[in-house]
């Protein structure tokens, strides 16, 4: 007998999920004169979407990015490699590129690039690791965690973003998985959010396991900076395990050779086509500049991807322009439908957010607000 799986069913329990989980906030901005979100492309709305925050619930967010691997296999086969935009892109791109290291039977290497919400500047930090690379770092860590005397004291794991975030989420799951229960994780920011809910941690709200004391892992290639982390931690009431103090005096030096290296292109095949990826597009402005960012390097990128895409008509006129197809998860009407049918929030608010999304940029203007240059995320 031949069973047929239905994926937009199965996609709205899972949006259901996320609705659940507190990741949806509508602000009532025209009658109760709430504050609008600011986005990372400079304008305004009446939502925000902490898709991000999901890290730190892994049974979601892996199926998440597992069905969006599926969606890429079927419609970028050809895909060489995924660019993750920092900071929710990361840890998006990692899993996406260990799965379809996976279900393409070929390497898919990561490449992490943070700074193109900047305007006017022409470098934009970005490195590139493998699966294999972090799988490495990941068990050496899982090793001098499990052979100390703290290894029980370790609730969460919080990873700096970008390069603490692969082997930070990968040790979360092997911890885990010796444990016999769920071992969180979070990644901590280098600044603080400018727009949308302003964190420093980001997994901390979406997830009430996220407490007690976590392991905090800086960049791989700079262990040092686990300091910061740890302080982070410490500063929203958490205590913390500074990794370097379960690390050998030759560990670091090892890291340091899995690491990301910045502007290292040899995992790179030539003509490989890279797949920018982030966890939730809105206006696409990030999406575009590192699109162009990795063409102007000599990269081919006519591909972009994302679990949640806002679909204004704003962001499809810019990805039109610049020639690169969009493959999403679903759609952010997708996750108003459910919200409605599931009564998760006020029937009035879902319907004013979807005046926003008929022309994003119109109602901005209807309320005087302009665009700020800088963006609202960096």
């Amino acid at each position: 007998m031949k069973y047929l799986v239905d994926l937009t069913l199965f996609l709205k329990v899972l949006i259901l999920e996320i609705l659940k989980a507190g990741s949806m906030t509508i602000r009532d901005v025209d009658e109760a004169k709430e504050e609008p979100f600011l986005y990372a492309s400079g304008w305004r709305g009446p939502g925000y979407i902490r898709m991000k925050g999901l890290v730190s619930i892994r049974s979601l967010f892996n199926r998440l990015v597992y069905l969006l691997a599926l969606k890429i296999v079927a419609e970028v086969p050809n895909v060489g490699f995924v660019i993750g935009n920092v900071t929710g892109g990361v840890t998006t791109g990692y899993l996406l590129s260990r799965m379809l290291s996976t279900l393409l039977g070929r390497n898919i290497p990561l490449c992490w690039v943070k700074g193109t919400r900047a305007d006017g500047s022409e470098h934009y930090p970005f490195a590139f690791t493998d699966v294999e690379k972090v799988e490495r770092a990941s068990m050496l860590l899982l090793k001098r965690v499990m052979s100390s005397d703290r290894a029980l004291d370790i609730d969460f794991v919080a990873g700096l973003s970008p390069s603490g975030i692969p082997a930070g989420y990968r040790l979360a799951e092997l911890l885990s998985a010796i444990r016999g229960y769920d071992i969180p994780f979070v990644y901590v920011r280098e600044k603080r959010k400018k727009g949308g809910h302003k964190e420093m941690i980001t997994g901390i709200k979406q997830n009430p396991l996220v407490k007690g004391t976590g392991l905090a892992i800086g960049h791989v290639g700079n262990l040092e900076t686990s300091s910061f982390v740890s302080s982070v931690l410490e500063e929203e009431g958490y205590k913390a395990i500074n990794v370097l103090d379960l690390l050998s005096p030759g560990d670091a030096e090892y890291l340091s050779k899995t690491e990301m290296h910045a502007g290292d292109t040899s995992l790179i095949l030539p003509g490989a086509k890279g797949l920018v990826t982030e966890e939730l597009v809105n206006f696409s402005k990030t999406t575009t500049k590192s699109v162009l960012y990795f063409r102007k390097l000599g990269f081919v990128v006519e591909d972009a991807c994302t679990m949640l895409y806002y679909g204004n008509k704003n962001a499809d006129k810019v990805i039109k322009e610049n020639a690169f197809n969009m493959h999403a998860l679903f759609t952010l009407s997708d996750m108003l439908d459910v919200a409605k049918t599931n009564k998760t929030h006020a029937i009035k608010l879902i319907g004013k957010y979807r005046e926003f999304l008929k022309d994003t940029i119109k109602w901005n203007k209807d309320r005087g607000y302009e665009q700020v240059k800088t963006g609202g995320t960096q």
